[in-house]
Parts: structure tokens; sequence; C-alpha cells
């Protein structure tokens, strides 16, 4: 699809989960769960979604506007075996339940608290949240972690308490800070 995607199914739910989907322009949804997939980059726009939202793409996942989801959103920026960078840095963003990730670079803003959840990233990532930042599945970082919990002099708790994985540096900004690793800190 050429242009802009708009879909707005209510209260219903929106599969669009064909492998050969290829969506050149911004997508935006509103619906209940909604499964979205892309053979190539896929760009999100403004979306509002009640329940799941579960993305794969394979090319980079990047967004034009904010994005509301109510229930757990996995995104996967994948193909074979290459991982492409996922970019939702919106500061409008408000993602109410774990986020799972599988990617190469990762930079991930929610405007209020933040649930991440089991993710793989070979890349770096960067997390920004208007609140707290806490977890609900382990996580696996290759690159450099870089964490913020807090906006200006407001700093709020950082509860990482699963059994990750961080390969490379990782840096906190946070009120009371919990990490737990299963290998070396940098």
């Amino acid at each position: 699809v050429s242009g802009t995607t708009l879909i707005n199914a209510g209260y219903n739910n929106i599969t669009l989960d064909d492998v050969n989907n290829d969506f050149t322009g911004a997508v935006k949804l509103t619906g209940v769960n909604v499964t979205l997939r892309d053979a190539n980059a896929l760009l999100l726009g403004e979306s509002t979604v009640k329940g799941t939202l579960n993305i794969t793409a394979g090319g980079d996942v990047t967004q034009s506007a904010a994005l509301t989801v109510g229930g757990v959103m996995t995104v996967t920026a994948a193909k074979d075996a290459t991982k492409y960078d996922i970019i939702l840095n919106n500061s409008s963003n408000d993602f109410k339940r774990a986020v799972k990730l599988t990617g190469n670079n990762v930079s991930l803003t929610d405007q209020n608290a933040l649930q991440l959840g089991l993710s793989t990233i070979n890349g770096n990532l960067t997390v920004n949240a208007g609140d707290a930042v806490s977890q609900s599945g382990a996580l696996e970082v290759r690159g450099a972690t870089n964490i913020s919990a807090g906006n200006g002099a407001a700093k709020y708790d950082i509860n990482l308490s699963n059994n990750n994985q961080f390969i490379g540096p990782v840096t906190l900004t946070g009120q009371n800070v919990t990490l737990n690793t299963s290998g070396p800190l940098y």
C-alpha cells in the first residue's frame, strides 16, 4: 500500500498478518487487538489500540505520531537472521502494559510508567519514561543500555530484577534502582 493507511475498527480486532504486506506510508490504527505484519520497514502513525498490539516487520519500525496501547505490545523487527532498529520515541507514547522487543538498536519513550517484557536486543537499548520503569520478562542487550525514569528534576524507581543479561555498559538514571544480571556488569 502506497501512501497513508488508516484503519479504524472501533471496538473490533485488526489482523493484517500476511507476510507479503508492504505499507510504504504511515499506518494509523484504531482497534482492540491488533496484529500487523510488513515485509519491509514499517512507519506507525497515530494509533490507539485498546488491547494487544503485535508488530512484525522485515525492516526498521518507526513512528510519525504517538501510540497508545492498552495491552501488551510485542514488536519484532527482523528478517531471517538480520535484526533491524525499533525507534518509538514520541514523547506522547503511552504503553499501559508490558512492551516486548526483538531488534537491533531500540529507542523507546513512554510519557508514564513503562514495563519492559521479555526482549532480545542485538544493539543498544535507550529507554525514557516519565515515571517508574519495571519489567515482566528478562532483557538481553548486547550493546549499551541507557534507562531513564523521570522528567526533569523528578526521578522515579527503576526495578530490573529479572535474570537479565547486559553485554555492554549500563547507565540507569532514577531514584531507587534495582538491577539483576546473570553475568558481569560493565
